[in-house]
This record gives C-alpha cells, sequence and structure tokens, in this order.
C-alpha cells in the first residue's frame, strides 16, 4: 500500500510517479462512482478533484463525462462477456451514479436561470 498524501501539491517530474498518479487518481474515480451512495459520491469526487489539482488539471464536469463514456463502455462489455449489469452490484451502482448525475444537470440548470 503507497501513502496517498493529502494534497498532490506538484506534478511529479518522473513519468513512474506521474503514471502512479494517474492509475491512482482513476482508481479513486471508478471506486467513488460504484460505491452506491450517489450522494455520498458527488462528495467524494469533489474531494478527489482538490486532492489531485496539483497533478491534474479536473473539474466535476470533465469528470462526469468521462464516467458517461466509461459507462457506456462497461455497458457493451458486459453485453459481449454475457453479464447481465442489473445482477453485478459494480456495474448497478456505476450505471445508476451516471444517471442520477444526468438527472441532477437539468434540475442544476434550472436552478441556475
Amino acid at each position: 500500500m503507497v501513502y496517498k498524501p493529502k494534497f498532490i501539491k506538484e506534478r511529479p517530474s518522473e513519468a513512474k510517479e506521474y503514471l502512479g498518479q494517474l492509475s491512482s487518481l482513476t482508481n479513486e474515480i471508478i471506486e467513488t462512482a460504484a460505491c452506491g451512495d450517489n450522494n455520498f459520491a458527488v462528495e467524494k469526487l469533489n474531494q478527489i478533484i482538490e486532492r489531485y489539482h496539483g497533478s491534474f488539471v479536473l473539474d466535476y464536469e470533465k469528470i462526469l463525462n468521462m464516467l458517461e463514456v466509461l459507462s457506456q463502455t462497461l455497458m457493451s462489455y458486459c453485453s459481449v462477456l454475457g453479464i447481465n449489469p442489473n445482477e453485478n452490484t459494480f456495474c448497478k451502482n456505476f450505471s445508476d451514479f451516471v444517471n442520477f448525475q444526468q438527472v441532477m444537470e437539468p434540475e442544476k440548470e434550472s436552478e441556475q436561470q
């Protein structure tokens, strides 16, 4: 287990360290999106964005766009592999989070107007 600092102050100069951060970031985002508690996931994703700010230019919208694409890819893999995504906890939670965000987006836009 590698210690994860509370904040990443700068992008590492060595490719190995940068790729390690990228891998860690990706794992944290995916695990959070599939945690099964959508409100908690929103809060946690914002914390992840803040924590990795020193290495990656991220915002919540970029992460959601990435998760939407990943959700579509995941569903196509499920189909190919014969997995029912509604019976797989990870797939269901991940898909539910992406759908939750799509429902929340129009509500946020109407609040801003």
